[in-house]
């Protein structure tokens, strides 16, 4: 339908949000980056390369550093669902989103970029590994891989956290809401795939059919809708429509 509520506040939030984590994130990376070094030197200097499959880094600041972000923008986003129900007289408590779930999706990101991180340095070390190479000569290579890298690098894994925490925010709120029905939205993805296409604006069920509605846009997911092509980069979320006939035929 034409009539779904504005939703491009999502986007301002999530970007908003997405700015702030990555400035937060970058001191995150910067001490990891240092373990990394500061690790492979002294396995170059023992000579045993072998241990560079044993390198592990850090990774809880970045989940604390994250899920804090996801709650805050879980809450903003509950409170954007009451809005958007006010709009059409109709009142809605804000939820909360349980702990445990923010923290596990913060806890598996952090850790994901984390093994990224870690996987490029032993690698730049294994290319810096040559017959003169000293433990000096593998360790800067390594400081010089990663000082190369894209600070966006880890946008997408990040961003797609955040979209889901917003997704969280919005489910739980809708899931406590007067009975209304709920429709697939996409109009915040700038490049949509084929499948957000097809779903945008798809009758996903009422509030009462929740646990159906969740088949497409899970609560607390990594992203967006299922079926998307672009994964964690995924804007799509669900959007409340009340009317005095609620369900759609």
């Amino acid at each position: 339908p034409d009539d779904l509520p504005d939703i491009s506040h999502l986007q301002h939030s999530w970007e908003a949000a997405l700015a702030d984590l990555l400035d937060e994130w970058e001191g995150v990376e910067d001490d990891q980056k240092a373990e990394l070094v500061d690790a492979i030197l002294e396995i170059a200097e023992s000579g045993e390369l072998a241990d560079l499959t044993e390198v592990v880094i850090d990774s809880g600041p970045g989940a604390e550093v994250l899920e804090a972000a996801m709650v805050r923008l879980a809450a903003e986003a509950a409170e954007q669902v009451v809005e958007e129900a006010a709009e059409q007289a109709v009142t809605v408590e804000p939820q909360e989103v349980a702990g445990p779930v923010l923290a596990d999706v913060a806890t598996v990101v952090a850790a994901v970029r984390a093994g990224v991180l870690t996987g490029g340095a032993i690698m730049a070390a294994r290319r810096a590994n040559g017959p003169e190479a000293t433990a000096d000569d593998v360790a800067e290579a390594v400081d010089e891989h990663l000082r190369s890298l894209s600070p966006d690098g880890p946008r997408p894994l990040l961003g797609g956290a955040l979209t889901g925490a917003q997704n969280a925010g919005r489910i739980e709120t809708l899931r406590e809401a007067p009975e209304g029905a709920l429709y697939a939205n996409e109009r915040n993805d700038r490049n949509t795939c084929a499948p957000c296409r097809e779903v945008d604006g798809r009758w996903l069920g009422n509030v009462s059919d929740m646990e159906r509605v969740l088949e497409s846009y899970p609560g607390g997911a990594y992203g967006g809708y299922v079926l998307c092509l672009g994964r964690e980069r995924c804007r799509g979320t669900i959007t409340g429509v009340w009317r005095p006939r609620q369900v759609d035929e």
